[in-house]
């Protein structure tokens, strides 16, 4: 039973892979464009995108907003159909 050819050899290859494959995740994200410019995906349901909202929020070094801009970038970022249902209620 073997590793095959791409068997990991030294510190770095581990180092390298680690990093390639989680990099993402631990990287602090510094944009604030990126929250502003976040929209509710066609297909999206609506508890999917606040989860992904709240999660790029907290990862990113402005997740301490006011609260009045919190829910104004929060509800432009909704599709329409999501934000009619929400009015009704």
């Amino acid at each position: 039973m073997g590793l095959g050819s791409t068997t990991i050899r030294t510190w770095s290859d581990i180092k390298e892979t680690f990093l390639s494959k989680y990099k993402d995740y631990c990287k602090t994200r510094d944009f604030r464009e990126e929250i502003i410019r976040m929209t509710q995906k066609e297909e999206e349901v609506l508890e999917d995108y606040v989860k992904q909202f709240h999660y790029n929020l907290h990862r990113s070094k402005h997740n301490n907003l006011d609260q009045y801009i919190f829910k104004t970038i929060f509800i432009r970022g909704m599709r329409d159909d999501c934000l009619n249902t929400i009015n009704l209620l």
